[in-house]
């Protein structure tokens, strides 16, 4: 059962990934080859993936100032993560290279 589940994760992982890199042709954006461009919502269920909390409220003050930032979600206009969540992750990157992973 439990190897199921995480067959399943892992397939939701890929999918998402593509999903992503979707995204970023129709939108015109440069892809790239980086492992941080993978990070995905299911990377948040594992605390090993966490940055520290000083770090995450660095990049929330930065994506807070951002002109790309929806204020009433705090949603990013560029990646469309909510970067309430994405800033935790240590492992992501600003989609505009305002900060960068660790």
């Amino acid at each position: 059962m439990l190897h199921n589940i995480f067959k399943l994760l892992l397939e939701m992982k890929k999918w998402w990934v593509a999903k992503k890199q979707c995204l970023r042709y129709n939108h015109n954006m440069e892809n790239s080859d980086r492992e941080s461009d993978d990070v995905t919502p299911l990377d948040l269920l594992f605390s090993s993936n966490y940055t520290t909390r000083e770090k995450r409220n660095e990049r929330l003050d930065i994506c807070k100032g951002c002109d790309r930032i929806t204020f009433a979600t705090r949603q990013c206009k560029e990646c469309g993560c909510f970067m309430a969540l994405k800033t935790w992750l240590k492992e992501a990157e600003c989609p505009i290279g305002k900060w960068i992973s660790e």
